[in-house]
């Protein structure tokens, strides 16, 4: 296991990383019951385990993460036959919150946790590294431009844009070939 404190300088307050780290578990290998005051993410690299979290529990597979939210008791397990190999970052600050949205378990978006291991595996301690990271994800995790094209709002901009020169119902229609 590696774990480190990143360096955060003086008046940093959107989102300020706290640690990051990595871990090869063992088989059964477990931590909690835990409560924490701060956010913690992990992205399952290899391997599986369960998240325990409010009487729920959460199988987390290879290409999955899982959000621990502040002030939730939660433990988490690597399997026995496939344990886990995962890379961790933890935070607070005003923004963090942000994170209190959607599942706790769901598929990493793009390249994201290499690019943690990398850093940790580096032994990189700059906050404004990890920041950019977080914000990253936050863009992956929540950004509208990720939804599928939308065929009806192009229209409706159209429509929007073309009243103000007087367009008919019909002119609109032939744009779109409806």
């Amino acid at each position: 296991m590696i774990n480190y404190k990143v360096n955060c300088p003086k008046g940093m307050t959107d989102i300020l990383p706290v640690m990051v780290g990595r871990a090869r578990c063992t088989p059964d290998m477990s931590y909690g019951p835990h409560v924490r005051d701060h956010y913690i993410i992990h992205f399952c690299i290899s391997g599986r385990g369960v998240l325990f979290k409010k009487g729920e529990e959460y199988n987390v597979e290879e290409g999955e993460m899982f959000i621990i939210r502040p002030g939730e008791e939660t433990t988490y397990t690597a399997d026995t036959k496939n344990p886990w190999y995962y890379t961790w970052i933890s935070f607070v600050g005003e923004r963090a919150s942000v994170f209190d949205k959607g599942r706790c378990v769901r598929r990493i978006p793009g390249d994201i946790a290499i690019r943690l291991l990398d850093l940790v595996e580096a032994g990189e301690t700059s906050a404004d590294i990890f920041v950019s990271l977080l914000y990253n994800l936050i863009y992956d995790l929540y950004s509208v431009s990720s939804l599928p094209y939308d065929r009806l709002a192009e229209v409706r901009r159209y429509i929007r844009y073309k009243m103000k020169m007087n367009a008919s119902a019909s002119e609109i229609a032939e744009m779109f070939n409806y």
